[in-house]
């Protein structure tokens, strides 16, 4: 009986073990996950400005801004 205790316990531990190594695995994909979702989320932001700032160029090109600036020779 305690000989199938000791085997059972060895078992446990290689198990535990090995779920050890899984789990460092997925923490280092998770880490580069995440650098990933912040990567995308920033081009998301400068994708989102860019947007913006041409929205606003089109804009005071339809309203005569532009040609006002112009005529200022800013």
């Amino acid at each position: 009986m305690e000989q199938m205790n000791k085997e059972a316990i060895t078992k446990l531990e290689w198990r535990v073990d090995g779920h050890d190594v899984i789990f460092k695995d997925q923490k280092a994909d998770v880490d580069k996950l995440t650098t990933a979702v912040s990567d995308i989320a920033n081009m998301h932001k400068q994708t989102k400005w860019m947007a913006l700032g041409a929205g606003v160029v089109y804009f005071s090109d339809q309203f005569g801004l532009v040609s006002a600036l112009k005529f200022l020779a800013i």
